[in-house]
């Protein structure tokens, strides 16, 4: 029997447990993921802290009009938006070219401000950088503000300031407003549609387990049937289940987009691609406990799994209970889980790219590859003997 023959009569058999299958694997972290999203979202979400952009400016402007500027942005480093820093050591830079305000007076945009993203950060911020130069040449602002400021630049500096402080007036409330908890700047169904996520991928892992339990397990008991090598056996149902149960995660993803497009928003292959690196490590890790484990603790194990994404992923919020600089809460906060099935997520919806996890995915791979190998060894070994 061929993989093709196989996976479809196993498909045919699934179908038919379909009910049991989406209720246990996907709807239970779906349902769990709307709850917390839409009632502990607020309570649970890390606190919200300053955004201290890291960015440098540079004002070829002259006279007051430079002198003001400068205390602009210096106010807004004040208010905790905005962190001045040096050339190479910025996340964002902003030039104002000399002849800026006389080409707004003109109205000939000969010179246009120069914003420039230096590294990866998140989509919001950079938003928001966005706002305050817009807020430099709001249409809004009195034209004659700036004919009034270019001939008293060297003259009248209140007149400078004024103007300066009109557009902040404009502009701060606008930002401010942005402001967000610096881990995870998602709304409260972001962030528990990526906890869900990985919920249901240790659902899976669960499920995995379960199945070698001979009494639960339809699909093993064909299998031994078939006349074929135990390790083609193996693999048919590993990449079986692979297949089914990506086809779940996908099917999660989908119908969070649906329920608000801001929820893994993005790039859809590289959810998916994500999906299939953590997805292919969680079923190899299962095969190979599965082929080791004694049966009667095959249900304590499973339990245990289910507890990690409770544990480890921030949804409940040690800090407030231990403190956030207590050993424990950086041991829970800081760990590998979080970083490979959480962040990334996160990375995504917040525009970031995950290219800095590339190592470690490949890693991932190959920790993935050492773990089916053995569970193929061992079973081949134990049908020997």
């Amino acid at each position: 029997m061929n993989f093709k023959k196989y996976f479809i009569a196993n498909q045919r058999v699934n179908f038919s447990q379909m009910g049991l299958l989406l209720i246990s694997i996907l709807f239970l972290p779906l349902l769990l993921s709307l709850f917390l999203g839409y009632t502990a979202g607020n309570k649970f979400n890390p606190s919200v802290h300053a955004l201290k952009i890291k960015t440098e400016v540079v004002i070829e402007e002259e006279g007051f009009i430079k002198e003001n500027l400068d205390t602009y942005f210096k106010n807004l480093e004040e208010g905790k938006v905005l962190k001045l820093v040096e050339k190479g050591k910025s996340d964002f830079s902003i030039k104002i070219p000399k002849g800026f305000f006389e080409s707004i007076k003109n109205g000939d945009n000969s010179k246009k401000l120069q914003i420039k993203r230096e590294k990866n950060t998140a989509a919001v911020e950079f938003e928001i950088i966005k706002a305050i130069c817009n807020s430099l040449i709001k249409n809004d602002l009195k034209i004659k503000n700036y004919s009034e400021l270019l001939a008293n630049n060297n003259k009248d500096k209140n007149l400078a300031g004024e103007l300066i402080k009109e557009i902040e007036s404009k502009s701060i409330v606008d930002y401010k407003e942005n402001i967000h908890n610096g881990e995870n700047a998602l709304t409260g169904t972001q962030y528990y549609s990526v906890i869900g996520l990985s919920f249901l991928f240790m659902t899976i892992l669960s499920s995995i387990i379960n199945t070698k339990k001979k009494e639960l397990s339809a699909i093993n008991k064909r299998l031994s049937l078939i006349p074929i090598s135990t390790i083609k056996r193996e693999l048919y149902s590993f990449f079986d289940n692979y297949i089914s149960f990506f086809g779940i995660s996908i099917i999660y993803i989908v119908l969070f987009k649906l329920i608000d497009s801001s929820n893994f928003s993005g790039n859809i292959l590289l959810f998916a691609l994500l999906n299939m690196v953590l997805l292919f490590l969680v079923m190899s890790v299962a095969q190979f406990i599965a082929t080791i484990i004694k049966e009667e603790y095959i249900s304590l194990v499973g339990s245990l799994f289910n507890m990690l994404p409770i544990l480890l992923s921030g949804m409940i919020p040690f800090e407030r209970i231990f403190g956030e600089n207590s050993i424990l809460t950086k041991l829970i906060y800081h760990n590998y889980y979080k970083d490979y099935f959480i962040n990334p997520y996160i990375n995504l919806i917040k525009g970031k790219s995950i290219s800095e996890h590339i190592v470690g995915f490949a890693t991932i791979v190959l920790i993935s590859l050492v773990f089916l190998a053995l569970s193929l060894n061992i079973s081949k070994k134990r049908e020997e003997y």
